[in-house]
C-alpha cells in the first residue's frame, strides 16, 4: 500500500464517520417517531371506544326517559330536558357516530 493510497484512505475517514452518525439519528428518529405514533394509535382507539360507550350509555338513558314519560310516571316534564332527549334520540335514529373533533357533528343543542 503506497503512502498516497494511505493518505486517500484517512482523508475519507472523515466523510465516512459522518454518514455514520447521520444514519443513526436518523434511524433512532424514525423508530422513535413510529413508537410515537404508535402510542397516538393506542390512545386514539381508546378515548374512541370510550366515546362510543358513553353515546351508547346516553342512548340508553334517552329511551328509559322517553318509556317514562310514556308511561305516565313522570308529569310535567322540563321542556328543556325533553328537547336533550329529542334530540338524542333523533341523533341515535339517523346512524349517530361519536367522532373526535367532529366540529360540533351530533351537537345536542343546536
Amino acid at each position: 500500500m503506497s503512502a498516497a493510497t494511505q493518505r486517500a484512505g484517512w482523508s475519507r475517514l472523515p466523510l465516512r464517520a459522518a454518514a455514520f452518525v447521520v444514519l443513526t439519528c436518523a434511524t433512532i428518529l424514525g423508530v422513535s417517531a413510529w413508537r410515537e405514533w404508535a402510542a397516538r394509535d393506542a390512545v386514539l382507539k381508546g378515548a374512541e371506544t370510550e366515546m362510543a360507550n358513553v353515546a351508547r350509555s346516553l342512548t340508553q338513558h334517552a329511551e328509559d326517559s322517553l318509556d317514562l314519560l310514556d308511561s305516565g310516571v313522570v308529569h310535567e316534564p322540563d321542556f328543556h330536558a325533553s328537547r336533550i332527549v329529542l334530540h338524542l334520540q333523533r341523533d341515535h335514529r339517523r346512524g349517530f357516530e361519536c367522532r373526535l373533533g367532529g366540529g360540533g357533528e351530533g351537537q345536542v343543542w343546536s
